[in-house]
């Protein structure tokens, strides 16, 4: 069934094995617990109404447990809070407070070219990553050409989702060998290394396995005069293909962001773009992957958005379509700008 956060309570959620909840309503505090033990939320709809605040961890403590919010329902599920179904949806008035254990860099470059069937990496920097995380190894492939020297597009997606074994310093060693070369070198004073980037986080926001086959997956949408706090958060299968306003993360008519931020989040095998910017102005968005969506990947939508900052973020990989929601689809953009 459905539950409520009545205005003025305080609820913690510490459940390691949860319910189905059809819809969850936000009028006052819902904390996810930090207990040391995983926390699993499985629902239709989570709202956040105006005086109500969804809080996993803050900017001093932040969320150290896993937690895990699947969001479930199908293109017919009824739309209590006005912000469509499966869905984490924050109304003007309302907060989300999502702080995870950001484990940096979230991204950097090969030291040195990793060869086919290698199953260690050496990287720029040292990370603060984790035996069983996901990375991806991006491809460094050249385009292709035919005899009148037309780019005519790269053999092979050659980017590689791999599950780390250990880390040491700058030296990652992959659970499986490597399918393809990624180089590590500079040309010229050009860098063509290859990106690596982390894909886990501990915060998880994602559509049901059923999103799978029918690209109908989860999305969380922030409307004006909401407070959005997004640090260290992976969302995957988002997105609702074809439906307008339905993206794996979109601020929808926002105005005024500056108390707001994305950053070090995660975003990827995604239905229908990545991050949607809908009128927004003095947005920060930092240190986020992006791998693998449909349509363009980060959205700036009208061409009236001004003073965001979209810094240090990794895009990788958009899938063309004929079907999406504009023509450009077709030719999807990892940086789509309405308006430059």
């Amino acid at each position: 069934g459905s539950f409520e956060v009545p205005v003025g309570a305080s609820y913690l959620f510490d459940l390691e094995t949860s319910p189905y909840f059809e819809d969850i309503s936000v009028r006052g505090t819902l904390i996810v617990a930090d207990f040391g033990h995983p926390i699993e939320i499985n629902a239709r709809s989570i709202t956040v109404f105006d005086g109500g605040e969804f809080v996993g961890g803050s900017c001093d403590c932040p969320f150290m447990s896993k937690a895990i919010i699947t969001l479930t329902g199908a293109v017919s599920s009824s739309d209590p809070g006005g912000v469509g179904t499966k869905v984490i949806g924050v109304k003007s008035g309302g907060k989300l407070s999502f702080y995870g254990d950001v484990r940096g860099p979230t991204w950097t470059f090969l030291e040195s070219t990793a060869n086919t069937g290698a199953n260690t990496i050496t990287l720029q920097q040292e990370v603060d990553w984790n035996a069983g995380d996901e990375i991806i190894v991006v491809s460094s492939g050249f385009p292709e050409h035919d005899w009148s020297m037309n780019p005519v597009g790269i053999k092979n997606e050659e980017t590689e989702v791999k599950v780390i074994s250990s880390v040491s310093g700058r030296t990652v060693t992959l659970a499986t060998p490597l399918t393809y070369e990624h180089l590590g070198i500079t040309v010229d004073g050009v860098n063509l290394r290859a990106e690596v980037g982390l894909l886990t986080r501990n915060i998880v926001v994602q559509g049901d396995v059923s999103s799978e086959t029918s690209k109908f997956g989860a999305h969380l949408m922030f409307l004006s005069g909401s407070l959005i706090k997004l640090v260290g958060v992976e969302v995957v299968r988002g997105g609702q293909f074809g439906f307008l306003g339905r993206y794996p993360i979109h601020f929808h008519l926002f105005g005024d962001a500056s108390e707001s931020i994305v950053d070090s989040c995660s975003i990827h095998h995604s239905y229908q773009r990545c991050l949607t910017l809908h009128w927004v102005d003095n947005l920060r968005v930092f240190h986020n992957v992006a791998y693998l969506t449909t349509g363009h990947c980060f959205f700036m939508e009208d061409g009236i958005e001004k003073e965001n900052v979209i810094a240090h973020n990794l895009a990788v990989h958009v899938l063309p379509t004929n079907n999406g929601l504009l023509p450009s689809d077709k030719e999807p953009a990892l940086y789509w700008i309405t308006n430059p």
